[in-house]
């Protein structure tokens, strides 16, 4: 209850605006503070004004909020610390128990410089992988993964450098990184699908057809980064094209050259020569003193007189030309994508259902928290908030929903074929009642009896001790 006092007394204090009021004198003849003026009218209910503290509650405020990787980090790190460990892996020497081998994914790092031909590699267990949604406007689960998997070069390291899966568990945490620097938050949407499929980023030998269609799908992908690139930079009417359609060359302030190839002379303005063009005819730097002995004369190379060109012709099918170019770039890019789609529709065996979604709405420090989960058995999701559960049987409508904004945080995937075993959710069962039980307490009557102030319960099925019942006597005389 004390936290909740907290937060309210945070929201009023913080966030909660307040409108002045006439002032009162109070009994004391004093005016109130401006602290203490509200509109009655505007007054919050408290569910309010805890769900506006919570909106703008900071990690400084007394009651911290942690990120949702450092909560579901903690829990998973205690009850490491309180299982015995299983084996111990031989490459890295780290323990293995029951909670690795459930929610820890094991990543390979290559690094590879360009005049080498080896990788380097650097194997780490993770409790999640980590996907990165897009600097501007929406985009896949699989390109959000792929910034993170897919290769990298580096141009002025020289190096090379991507990241593989080697083993996956049963279920699988996705962490979409909207944290930037400056304390900001990336909102951009991340396409959630119901079933991942994580073929292509799984590790395997440079010299196996795997890795050859992996990187063949890399240089697909990143022509298709190229192509998006340049098409949104162009404009659907640039204001540069009025300009050169009406440009005329007859009234454009340039000097024909001579008949003879010899400069023009400069332009005249209001009856006197153009003094910026004059400031262009070259200054005469001829050496006309003695010429001592010991001394050489260098005379200045000549380089004959350069043809002006002529005034531009005008310029026609401007519009056409940039449009025919427009619809190559939008032709390639068609093609390049039917490409990738095809080469990775081959990649779909190993598969993941996703089971919840944690979702965040607020600033980076701040906000309120709620979740997804889905229920296989019964086929619906249900959302759960501090104080409400609402049920949707549409996945559809759902994924449509947490792929259109900026608020899932933390995907949590299960293996397909393993979904039965690992994850259910929590139901309510009214346990059976059993009769003969309740026979058998129905059949038993308590019977109080006072001994010496002393209460002795006797059922009528126990036979009396002979002590009890002569006591029984002597207390009745």
């Amino acid at each position: 209850m004390d936290d909740i006092k907290d937060l309210i007394d945070l929201g009023e204090a913080e966030e909660v605006p307040t409108k002045q009021v006439s002032p009162e004198v109070t009994g004391n003849g004093e005016k109130p503070s401006p602290d203490m003026e509200i509109d009655d009218s505007q007054t919050e209910t408290v569910d309010q004004k805890v769900l506006n503290a919570l909106e703008y509650q900071k990690r400084s405020s007394g009651t911290d909020q942690q990120d949702v990787e450092e909560v579901m980090g903690s829990i998973i790190n205690r009850l490491q610390a309180a299982i015995r460990p299983s084996s111990v892996d031989a490459k890295t020497g780290i323990q293995l128990e029951k909670i690795m081998e459930t929610f820890f994914v094991t990543t390979v790092n290559y690094t590879r410089k360009f005049d080498e031909k080896d990788y380097q590699h650097e194997i780490s267990f993770d409790r999640s992988i980590t996907a990165f949604p897009a600097a501007e406007g929406p985009c896949s689960l699989y390109d959000a993964l792929g910034r993170n998997f897919d290769q990298q070069i580096l141009e002025e390291s020289k190096l090379s450098r991507y990241t593989a899966i080697k083993t996956l568990p049963p279920i699988l945490h996705v962490l979409i990184q909207r944290s930037q620097s400056l304390n900001s938050k990336n909102g951009n949407p991340v396409v959630i699908p119901e079933t991942l499929y994580l073929d292509r980023y799984l590790d395997a030998p440079h010299d196996s057809p795997i890795f050859r269609r992996r990187v063949q799908a890399w240089t697909i992908a990143e022509r298709i980064a190229d192509i998006k690139a340049q098409l949104s930079k162009l404009e659907a009417n640039p204001s540069y094209f009025s300009f050169l359609e009406n440009y005329d060359a007859s009234t454009a302030n340039i000097p024909a050259p001579n008949e003879d190839g010899s400069e023009a002379l400069p332009p005249v303005v209001n009856g006197e020569p153009d003094p910026s063009a004059a400031a262009i005819v070259e200054e005469s730097w001829d050496f006309d003193g003695p010429i001592e002995d010991g001394f050489m004369l260098v005379n200045s190379e000549e380089t004959p007189n350069e043809t002006i060109p002529g005034p531009l012709p005008k310029l026609e099918g401007l519009r056409e030309t940039y449009q025919a170019i427009k619809e190559m770039m939008e032709t390639e890019l068609r093609e390049r994508q039917a490409a990738l789609e095809e080469l990775l529709n081959s990649q779909k065996q190993v598969s993941y259902r996703l089971h919840a979604v944690i979702c965040h709405r607020g600033h980076l420090t701040s906000g309120h928290y709620w979740v997804w989960i889905h229920d296989f058995e019964e086929k619906v999701w249900r959302w759960y908030n501090d104080a409400d559960v609402r049920e949707n049987h549409d996945t559809a409508e759902v994924l449509r929903d947490l792929s259109s904004s900026g608020e899932p945080y933390f995907l949590c995937y299960v293996r397909d074929e393993d979904k039965k075993d690992y994850v259910s959710v929590l139901g309510r069962q009214i346990p059976e009642k059993d009769h003969r039980q309740e026979q058998e307490q129905a059949a038993a009557i308590q019977v109080e009896e006072p001994v010496d102030r002393d209460v002795r319960i006797i059922e009528l099925d126990e036979e009396p001790a002979k002590n009890d019942v002569v006591n029984n006597v002597a207390g009745e005389t």
